[in-house]
């Protein structure tokens, strides 16, 4: 269990030791929705700012923070609680806190908070997954390959599916496996070998942006999401092998003369917890 940071009650020594300098997220759940949409990430300081207030960098409305009868609390302008914490939960072998905002109310009559380290998804194995059709691989895919391995992800962690692909000749640029027959754009979801924690589900009418491995680094597993989804432009869906599940989000339509999909780095992102 992955709890080596979490001690609760909360005390004011316990959160300066285990939590200032570390970068954590604020994510909220309404209920009965199994999606976390994150909320804030944030750096909890140990500079006193008066009243038993420390101070929070890398957060636009959460400005402090102070412990009381073992509640932890983040406060906005003029020292005004916004979150509260006040108990935890255990996911997927991840500990961590849950509370509930002061300042929103609940799209569905009740919403919780939750707070916990962030862990980006490279610390782990990742790998992409290609789903496209013999008909068109060709001038789709190798394009798509490049623009991924520029920002730094390998060959041999690019995985193309080629649906009723039996006899083609492909590049080697990355691992082909072939399909009888397609799933649309997820096709790979039926042919993902063993061996990855999470897969990047894509379709072949995307590339990757220059800055595309960068944003990488800034997706979260903190919690180790089962899936992860990116809503805007780019149709990624991640897929955990430890829970054998996987959702899919629907494919922006590529309509006549409509440009390239391209996958952006300034997705919005929100996520479904197993």
């Amino acid at each position: 269990m992955r709890n080596e940071w979490f001690e609760f009650p909360f005390t004011e020594e316990s959160v300066k030791r285990r939590f200032v300098g570390k970068e954590l997220i604020v994510a909220k759940n309404h209920i009965p929705s199994p999606v976390m949409e994150e909320t804030a990430r944030i750096i909890l300081t140990d500079k006193p700012v008066g009243d038993g207030h420390y101070k929070v960098e890398q957060s636009g409305t959460i400005k402090t923070w102070r412990v009381s009868d073992g509640v932890l609390f983040l406060c906005g302008a003029r020292e005004k609680n916004m979150f509260v914490f006040n108990g935890s939960e255990v996911m997927n072998a991840s500990h961590y806190a849950v509370g509930e905002s002061l300042c929103e109310a609940s799209l569905t009559g009740f919403m919780r908070v939750v707070l916990y380290p962030f862990r980006p998804i490279t610390e782990v194995n990742l790998r992409v997954a290609i789903s496209t059709h013999k008909d068109y691989h060709e001038s789709t895919v190798d394009r798509l390959v490049k623009t991924l391995k520029r920002t730094g992800i390998k060959s041999e962690d690019i995985l193309v599916v080629v649906a009723e692909g039996e006899g083609c000749d492909f590049a080697r640029d990355a691992e082909y496996v072939c399909a009888s027959r397609g799933r649309f754009g997820y096709t790979a979801i039926d042919h993902l070998p063993e061996g990855a924690d999470y897969w990047l589900l894509l379709n072949d009418t995307c590339e990757a942006t220059a800055d595309f491995g960068i944003q990488l680094k800034r997706v979260d597993i903190g919690i180790q999401y089962d899936v992860i989804r990116w809503t805007r432009v780019v149709a990624a869906t991640w897929r955990s092998t430890r829970q054998r599940s996987w959702q899919t989000w629907r494919r922006p339509v590529r309509r006549r003369g409509q440009r390239r999909l391209k996958a952006s780095s300034t997705c919005n992102r929100s996520w479904c917890p197993g």
